[in-house]
C-alpha cells in the first residue's frame, strides 16, 4: 500500500455526515426537532405513498431527527423492489440522475415520517 491509494468507502458517507451533523446541533446551529422543509424547502410539500398507491400528506414534517434515525421514509428510488421506484418508472440504478448529491424531494416517501425504521438491505 501506498500513500496515495484510494479505497472505496461505500456507505460511510452516513456516518460521516450524521457526525458532521452532530457537531453542527452541539454548537447550536439547529435543533434535531426542525423540520427539514426549514432548511430544505422543497421536502414541505412532499408526500408520503400510501399502500394503495394514492399520495397522501406527511401526518407531521420530516424532522432532522428522522433523517439520522433512518425514520424519514427517505427510500431508493432505484431499486426494483421498491414501490417509489415503480412509482417513478426505475427499476434498475441509473447514473444520468444520480449525478448530483441533492434529494429529489418530488417523489414521494415510502413511510410516514418518524412511523418507523427504514433501512435498505441489498442483495
Amino acid at each position: 500500500m501506498t500513500a496515495d491509494t484510494i479505497f472505496r468507502i461505500y456507505s460511510m458517507t452516513k456516518p460521516i455526515v450524521s457526525t458532521a451533523l452532530m457537531m453542527l446541533h452541539e454548537e447550536g446551529c439547529f435543533q434535531l426537532e426542525h423540520p427539514v422543509a426549514q432548511y430544505l424547502p422543497a421536502f414541505g410539500s412532499t408526500k408520503v405513498l400510501a399502500e394503495d398507491g394514492t399520495l397522501v400528506d406527511q401526518a407531521r414534517p420530516m424532522q432532522i431527527r428522522d433523517l439520522l434515525t433512518h425514520t424519514s421514509g427517505l427510500t431508493y428510488d432505484f431499486m426494483a423492489d421498491n414501490p417509489v421506484g415503480r412509482r417513478a418508472g426505475r427499476g434498475v440504478h441509473d447514473p444520468v440522475h444520480d449525478r448530483g448529491a441533492a434529494p429529489r424531494p418530488r417523489l414521494p416517501v415510502a413511510r410516514v415520517p418518524g412511523d418507523r425504521r427504514l433501512m435498505v438491505v441489498r442483495r
